[in-house]
C-alpha cells in the first residue's frame, strides 16, 4: 500500500522473518502458595478508608485469586450477588465475555470473612495500586520472584495437571494462548516419570 501511495519505492528485497521466542513460564508452586499465605495471615497493618486487617483481606485475595485465575482488574470488580456458593460469575472486562469460576472451600471461607462496605467484594475495601504495593511488600517478604500475575500463572498450570483446561479456567476465547503463556511446563511435569536408565554393561 505504501509503494502505491508513493511513499516509498518498491522493493525486490527479501523481508526477514524476525522469530521471537517466549521465555518458560514461571509460576508459584502450591508450597510457595502456602508460605505467602502463612506470611499474610501474620502481616501487620491493614487498609484504612474502609478498615480491613491485611491479615484477613490478603490470605482471601490470594485464595480466591489462585482458585479463580482472574485477573486483578476482574478481581477488583467482583461483586457479592455474583457469588453463588462456590460458583463466581462475571463478565471478563477484558474480553466481555461471560465467565463462571469455581473456587476451593478455603477460598470460599477466607472471603466470607471479609467486611462489607460494598457491592464489590476487594474492590470496596483496597484500590488496584494499593493492592499491588501490599502484594510486592509480601512477595518479598517470603523471598519469592514473581507478582500477583503468578496467582493467574499458578491457577492455570495446576488446572492442566489435574487435568483441566487452562483456556476454561482462565476464561480465555482463543485455544493455546493460555498454555503458551500461563502454564510453568516444570511444575506441569510433576507427574511424569524420567525415561528407564541405561544399563550398567558388565565389565571384563
Amino acid at each position: 500500500r505504501a509503494v502505491n501511495d508513493g511513499l516509498a519505492k518498491e522493493s525486490t528485497r527479501r523481508i526477514c522473518v524476525v522469530k521471537y521466542f517466549f521465555p518458560p513460564v514461571r509460576a508459584w508452586t502450591l508450597e510457595e502458595l502456602g508460605r505467602l499465605v502463612a506470611a499474610a495471615e501474620k502481616m501487620r497493618g491493614g487498609t484504612r478508608k474502609n478498615p480491613c486487617p491485611y491479615s484477613v483481606l490478603l490470605p482471601a485475595y490470594i485464595r480466591v485469586g489462585y482458585s479463580s485465575g482472574l485477573r486483578r482488574g476482574d478481581m477488583l470488580s467482583l461483586r457479592w450477588d455474583s457469588v453463588r456458593g462456590d460458583r463466581l460469575t462475571l463478565v471478563i472486562g477484558k474480553t466481555r465475555s461471560s465467565h463462571v469460576c469455581v473456587i476451593d472451600r478455603q477460598a470460599v471461607e477466607s472471603m466470607r470473612l471479609l467486611p462489607r462496605y460494598g457491592q464489590l467484594v476487594f474492590g470496596s475495601i483496597i484500590s488496584k495500586d494499593q493492592i499491588k504495593k501490599v502484594l510486592r511488600r509480601l512477595i518479598d517478604s517470603c523471598g519469592l520472584v514473581g507478582s500477583g500475575k503468578y496467582l493467574r500463572r499458578s491457577s492455570a498450570t495446576y488446572a492442566e495437571l489435574n487435568g483441566l483446561s487452562a483456556m476454561y479456567q482462565l476464561g480465555h476465547q482463543t485455544p493455546g494462548i493460555a498454555y503458551r503463556h500461563y502454564v510453568d511446563q516444570v511444575i506441569l511435569s510433576e507427574n511424569r516419570s524420567p525415561v528407564p536408565p541405561i544399563p550398567l554393561a558388565a565389565v571384563g
